[in-house]
């Protein structure tokens, strides 16, 4: 029988799923809960991948999220959608860009890179 792992197991979208949520959980918590090796992850009922094949997937994966770290940043950083809504009104009665200021210094403080 050929070699069964979770690639022949799952779907790549599971695999996706589990890894992002596995970096999701590394980059917030470390590898807290997995000995900090691949060895130590609970795989449940399905068989491990391969191991050369999961750490390419979790780099590839790592490097996506990492990427994407100035849209968390601004998603946080930006006023909230009532507070922009009423900067665009107090604009355009006053002929201000107060709106225009605030969205302007979310980008500037946090590029992309």
């Amino acid at each position: 029988m050929a070699l069964t792992n979770l690639l022949d197991t799952c779907s790549a979208d599971k695999l996706d799923a589990y890894l992002f949520t596995l970096c999701l959980d590394i980059n917030y918590n470390g590898w807290e809960g997995h000995a900090e090796t691949f060895d130590s992850i609970m795989w449940g009922e399905v068989t491990p991948p391969i191991k050369s094949v999961f750490d390419s997937k979790l780099a590839t994966l790592t490097a996506e999220y990492n990427a994407l770290a100035y849209a968390r940043n601004r998603a946080t950083a930006y006023p909230s959608l009532a507070d922009q809504a009423d900067m665009q009104y107090w604009d355009q009665v006053n002929g201000t860009t107060t709106w225009k200021d605030a969205i302007a210094k979310v980008k500037s403080d946090n590029p992309k890179e």
